[in-house]
Formats: structure tokens, C-alpha cells, sequence
């Protein structure tokens, strides 16, 4: 089973989604299918929840260090042209937390 992949969109990308969904002479559905993104999502940026606010829990990176050492690590991974799960970015973080003796 392969895991699930998210799109990040851009401000202006968004904007031009509302736009192009004003002048759609179709569903909010059917617009969503031709263009491949969620219509939830539409649905948010035509209310005018931008995609930078979308999901921002407001949680701050405990220890910004581990992150980058694996997300260097991910990178080393996706290199080798090894699958990457999300159970592997998780072994990876439980690794660099142990090396460095973070808890």
C-alpha cells in the first residue's frame, strides 16, 4: 500500500483557482475533478482561507536541529531511490533524537 502525498499550493495559485472557478460554468465538483484539487479545498480558498492558513496548527518545532538532520537524512533516502514511508521519516526522527539525546 503506498501512502498518501499532499500538494502544496501557492497564494497566487489559489487566487487563480477562485478566479478561473468564478467563471467555471460548471459545479464546484466538476471543477474539482478537471483540475485534480480537493473541493474541500476550493471551497476554503473561495471563503478565503489562503493556503498559508490552511492547517497551520500554530505549533512551534520543538528542536529545529532534528528536523534538519532528517530531512538530510529523507533526502539521502529519496537519492538512493528508496520508497519512503511515513513510518521511515519516524525511525529517522526516533534515530537522530537518540544520537543526539533529545527526548
Amino acid at each position: 500500500m503506498t501512502s498518501k502525498s499532499y500538494n502544496t499550493h501557492s497564494v497566487e495559485e489559489a487566487k487563480r483557482h477562485v478566479s478561473a472557478l468564478e467563471r467555471w460554468e460548471g459545479s464546484f465538483r466538476s471543477y474539482a475533478k478537471a483540475v485534480g484539487i480537493p473541493e474541500s479545498t476550493l471551497r476554503a480558498w473561495k471563503s478565503g482561507k489562503l493556503p498559508d492558513e490552511i492547517n497551520d496548527s500554530g505549533r512551534r518545532i520543538q528542536h529545529p536541529e532534528l528536523e534538519d538532520e532528517v530531512y538530510k537524512r529523507y533526502e539521502d533516502h529519496q537519492k538512493a531511490s528508496k520508497p519512503t514511508r511515513d513510518f521511515d521519516l519516524q525511525r529517522m526522527a526516533i534515530a537522530v533524537a537518540a544520537e543526539r539525546r533529545v527526548t
